[in-house]
């Protein structure tokens, strides 16, 4: 199983819980920023078959987290862009 690296941004404000009920801006890279999700042609992303599947599983993802939303997104070739709506509280305990 591959590992998952984590990068923890200098944006985050100290001592905030991010488990709140709020819009959050997430954005998720590639691996040394290889092209996974397709290729962006006259100025349009065009999705491959990683790409539809990274599609596929944001749209799912409120299916299996009830408290939470999914705002907008934007797949590019080599990282995503979402913004998440987490809507109650007690539903991520």
């Amino acid at each position: 199983m591959a590992k998952i690296k984590t990068r923890k941004s200098g944006n985050r404000l100290k001592g905030y819980d991010y488990s709140l009920a709020n819009y959050y801006y997430i954005t998720t890279c590639t691996e040394n920023s290889r092209e996974w999700f397709g290729k962006i042609y006259n100025n349009e992303m065009i999705l491959n078959c990683y790409g539809e599947i990274c599609q596929e599983k944001l749209f799912g993802l409120p299916k299996y987290h009830n408290a939470i939303e999914i705002d907008t997104f934007k797949i590019m070739p080599n990282h995503v862009h979402v913004i998440i709506i987490i809507n109650k509280n007690d539903a991520l305990l």
